[in-house]
């Protein structure tokens, strides 16, 4: 028997949705197999299947009460087609349970399925229905396992390696009873005839239900993959459906926002046009308030011009004396620190009067108070913290202190020249 070359053979499994072509690595699978935990010669186990027509493997589970038995049976064996039937043992349903066929066949010519060609198919398939394969459910993926290895390991072997027949010559010592036409009447040669013929039409009829049996399993298969097929379609369509529906409302909720991004641009383009006519206005206003401000000036200049002297004893806003520069002539002799009053206040001070040290901007206001003269304190806005602080710090110092809570330059220096002349 010709031995063919690894790429010409087919692995077909559909339960593991593997069809393949074969090649040098399921080549070496063709030495050992493990089958229920043991390692077996594949040599050993084909000579024995083809003789005896029929391997059994069992399979202590736990204890020796519970056990299985997996049994390989030969169905049909020609020259060049093998059908082996698996069946499954188990010490709990106590009879065989039909698990599938595996398929070995070599052919004359090269054949085709899908995109694959070959000259020797190695396929597992159903030939028959087991109602009882529902109580052996939990080892059902187990058996195809060992079938799937099995199967592959013993068609690499037959096909590829061994170059056996499958079939051995049974006929080769009866030339004694049939020897020659002399041994046979008229009759017994009509009957061995027919009985020729019929063996042969059982033959084929054998081949044609077995073909119907395997294409009516293979339509169920592929029925069963039509079905789940349509069951994902529908599922991805009611998915891309909601996917759908969540994105025309994401479309029209962003449309809302824009909408609603518009109406405030609008309201926010007509709130800046009144807020400009009011600022125009209110530079209107300005405009004029500074040509009043100019003219009072210029009335205060002609004031003071007539009244050079005024008694200190007037009150303040009555007063026209500009008591900042008799401060001007106290500061320029003596070192002043200052506190208290707002940030703007105090820089308005400041800008008035710059001979003034400023204690918030002192990195050591302590030493600042200490090499000061007088300390002057703002009380516009009560004692705060700094304040307080500071205060302490000049009575540490037995530095004098002036308290104020003006806030007009005039009659700040006013209170600042009245404490003066009483240190």
């Amino acid at each position: 028997m010709n031995i063919l070359r690894p790429k010409d053979i087919l692995f077909n499994d559909p339960y593991f949705e593997q069809t393949m072509s074969c090649g040098p690595a399921e080549l070496r699978k063709t030495k050992r197999v493990e089958i229920l935990g043991k390692w077996y010669k594949v040599s050993a186990l084909a000579s024995t299947l083809l003789s005896d027509g029929v391997l059994t493997f069992s399979h202590t589970i736990g204890s020796q009460d519970a056990q299985r038995r997996l049994i390989f049976r030969m169905y049909e064996q020609t020259a060049t087609r093998l059908f082996i039937n698996t069946y499954l043992w188990t010490s709990q349903l106590q009879k065989e349970v039909y698990m599938g066929t595996i398929h070995i066949e070599r052919y004359h010519t090269t054949q085709e399925l899908y995109d694959f060609q070959y000259k020797g198919i190695i396929e597992l398939v159903s030939i028959k229905q087991d109602d009882d394969i529902v109580d052996v459910a939990p080892e059902y993926k187990l058996i195809q396992e060992v079938k799937h290895t099995f199967a592959l390991a013993l068609g690499m072997y037959l096909l590829a390696v061994s170059n056996s027949e499958w079939v051995q010559d049974i006929a080769a010592d009866t030339t004694t009873v049939l020897a020659g036409p002399n041994n046979l009447t008229e009759k017994e040669r009509a009957e061995l005839q027919q009985l020729r013929k019929e063996k042969e039409e059982i033959a084929t009829w054998k081949e044609e239900l077995l073909r119907l049996r395997i294409e009516s399993n293979n339509r169920k298969a592929v029925q069963a993959e039509l079905q789940r097929l349509r069951h994902e379609l529908t599922i991805e369509r009611s998915e891309r459906a909601k996917e759908k529906k969540n994105y025309e409302a994401r479309l029209r909720k962003k449309d809302a926002d824009i909408e609603n991004i518009k109406d405030k641009a609008a309201q926010q383009l007509n709130d800046m046009l009144a807020m400009r006519g009011e600022l125009n206005a209110l530079k209107a206003a300005d405009s004029s308030s500074e040509k009043m401000k100019k003219q009072l000036h210029t009335v205060t200049k002609t004031k003071q011009a007539a009244n050079q002297e005024e008694d200190l004893s007037i009150p303040s806003f009555m007063s026209q004396h500009d008591y900042t520069l008799d401060l001007d002539n106290v500061l320029n002799c003596r070192r002043v620190s200052y506190i208290g009053g707002s940030i703007e206040w105090q820089q308005y001070v400041s800008t008035r009067f710059p001979q003034l040290i400023m204690l918030l901007r002192q990195r050591d206001p302590a030493l600042a108070i200490a090499e000061s003269d007088m300390l002057i304190v703002h009380t516009y806005k009560g004692q705060t913290e700094e304040i307080k602080r500071a205060i302490s710090m000049a009575n540490e110092d037995d530095c004098p202190i002036i308290t104020t809570s003006a806030y007009n330059l005039n009659n700040m220096a006013k209170d600042i020249l009245q404490a003066v002349q009483n240190i």
